[in-house]
């Protein structure tokens, strides 16, 4: 490779870099600023102990190196109100025994009532979800036809 590919990719790594950072903590001002309005108490900080006090929900159970961030809490409305970013990774090893990390970001809202629910999990449709549609199993349209197609 030569010396002008090489700086050429350093740079682009740095600047990737750069835009991760920006936006990461244009995430959190912007949380922080919720919180502000809101009466919510906001930690940017990891928290690791939170997947632990919600580990009925199954995606805080998945992978390794677990942790909550951005995290939004208080009562609200007379409800307990919990809201945050998670972080878990998980690992493949490729046909020549290279391991590599594989980082996951999902964001939580919990509202905490005093009955008892099963988990919703909304996201996105997948290749198996439309095979199961195929097969019988409906979802759920929402109002609003623009959700409904992302989701």
């Amino acid at each position: 490779m030569g010396p002008v590919i090489f700086v050429g990719v350093i740079a682009i790594v740095i600047v990737l870099g750069v835009l991760g950072y920006l936006s990461a903590k244009k995430r959190r001002e912007a949380m922080a600023a919720l919180a502000a309005r809101l009466g919510l108490r906001f930690s940017p900080h990891n928290d690791r102990d939170l997947a632990r006090r919600y580990a009925f929900l199954a995606k805080l159970r998945t992978g390794s190196n677990r942790y909550a961030f951005n995290t939004l809490q208080a009562t609200y409305k007379g409800h307990d109100v919990t809201a945050f970013d998670y972080h878990y990774e998980t690992y493949s090893t490729d046909s020549k025994g290279n391991r590599q990390t594989h980082h996951h970001y999902f964001s939580f809202f919990i509202l905490r009532l005093p009955a008892s629910f099963p988990e919703l999990v909304i996201a996105r449709e997948g290749f198996f979800s439309k095979i199961a549609q195929a097969f019988g199993y409906d979802d759920i349209d929402f109002e609003s036809h623009e959700f409904s197609r992302k989701f």
